[in-house]
């Protein structure tokens, strides 16, 4: 099973680039649980994908001047879970909080997953970062009993060298650490994870890298954390920065985000990607139903079987075993009857990471001046040598990206002034 948790700073109801470019990263990163971070909803505001049903808890204090919601958080559920799974919200009881459970139709195999965000110390909404850990630290104990469990979400915990672990009591792997920067809430959000025996898998799986990336600076405050003893379940994880993802998807959105995508890929005791994709995989071969033959089912020995079908069903009404052998039967005979007598439909199969996404006004100087940011933030993320040279590379992408912003504006409105006057 694969969750991704993304912090996407304003999913809305709103239909433009920005949008679109989040539904193309829903598209391409193929997982089954997407949590969202600050989103943008109010009320009962749901957002929509294809194959996907959301799940999700918007805030309700919100200013009454205020034009939109914020902080809000949400799922988008891979459909084909449902086949396997009674899918519903287990606790929304704390804002930037949610839990949902997932429980078996054909095991015994549970799992909740919370989703969260925690507001920075010196957001404009007010926050409670000590009860915020302590409401979940409750909710926690009283789930974490039920089956297996993730917290996943943007807690603007910068943990630097804190350890989420008793060293000395608790046998675990260190974790390696790229942002050396401790805040306020790490302290809390460490002892959170030590209180309640889960682990970061940042930095101790996978590929570490930094989780937010902007102009304004680099840290790590987005986590996916698994109980101690379930480590061993997962089999990678990694971080996916936004230009990386930009590149990917050959698609500039208006706003370029500044949070990285986490992925992790989780081993359960039973095999939940076969039990998911079973009945997606059960019906592969389509038959075209508009070139039916002449003769389909009126061969004496097709009509035979279905008179001895309707015979069956008409004196066993009140036999449930009968009734529905006799179905099977008859079900049986119309499937083998198609694949005799109709042909196959040829379907187009079409290649969709072929397609470019890029904008009708692209053009050299912008795929050159993204390529030269994009090089840049490289260079500034990798390097780890004295900080005033540090600060030189930060300073060099900063430039660059805002060379960039400042030229892809400039295209678009002359794009969009040439398209009024057509």
């Amino acid at each position: 099973m694969r969750l991704c948790v993304w912090n996407c700073r304003g999913w809305s109801m709103h239909k433009n680039d920005n949008s679109t470019f989040r539904n193309l990263v829903l598209e391409h990163v193929d997982c089954d649980i997407f949590a969202v971070c600050e989103t943008f909803l109010r009320d009962d505001n749901q957002l929509n994908a294809p194959g996907y049903k959301w799940i999700g808890h918007n805030r309700k204090n919100v200013h009454c001047k205020a034009r939109r919601g914020s902080g809000g958080v949400g799922a988008f559920i891979r459909l084909n879970l449902y086949d396997s799974f009674y899918v519903e919200t287990q606790d929304r009881s704390v804002e930037g909080i949610m839990w949902i459970c997932f429980k078996g139709k054909h095991s015994d195999f549970n799992f909740s997953v919370a989703i969260c965000y925690l507001p920075p110390t010196d957001s404009s909404r007010p926050s409670d970062q000590e009860k915020f850990l302590n409401d979940l630290l409750q909710q926690v104990y009283s789930i974490q009993t039920k089956g297996y469990t993730i917290i996943c979400g943007d807690f603007n915990a910068r943990c630097g060298s804190n350890t989420d672990y008793i060293e000395g009591v608790d046998d675990m792997k260190p974790r390696t650490t790229i942002d050396t920067t401790e805040n306020y809430n790490s302290d809390l959000f460490c002892e959170f994870l030590s209180d309640t025996n889960f682990a970061m898998l940042n930095g101790r799986i996978g590929i570490n890298d930094f989780t937010y990336i902007s102009p304004q600076g680099r840290s790590v405050v987005d986590y996916i954390c698994v109980p101690y003893e379930q480590l061993e379940s997962v089999l990678d994880f990694k971080i996916m920065r936004m230009s990386d993802v930009i590149n990917t998807l050959n698609y500039n959105p208006e706003s370029i985000p500044d949070h990285s995508l986490l992925s992790c890929d989780i081993k359960y005791p039973v095999n939940v990607d076969e039990m998911s994709n079973h009945y997606a995989n059960e019906v592969k071969i389509k038959r075209n139903a508009r070139k039916i033959p002449d003769d389909f089912l009126i061969s004496d020995e097709v009509r035979h079987k279905v008179l001895d079908a309707i015979e069956k069903i008409e004196h066993s009404v009140y036999l449930d075993q009968n009734v529905q052998n006799a179905y099977d039967e008859f079900h049986k005979l119309i499937i083998n009857e198609m694949e005799t007598k109709l042909p196959l439909l040829q379907q187009k199969h079409l290649n969709k990471r072929s397609k470019s996404f890029y904008k009708p006004y692209w053009n050299q100087t912008l795929q050159t001046q993204w390529n030269l940011s994009c090089e840049c933030e490289k260079k500034w993320l990798k390097f780890k040598g004295p900080p005033h040279k540090n600060n030189l590379l930060k300073e060099n992408y900063c430039t660059e990206r805002k060379v960039f912003d400042k030229i892809n504006r400039k295209f678009e409105r002359k794009y969009q002034y040439q398209k009024e006057n057509e």
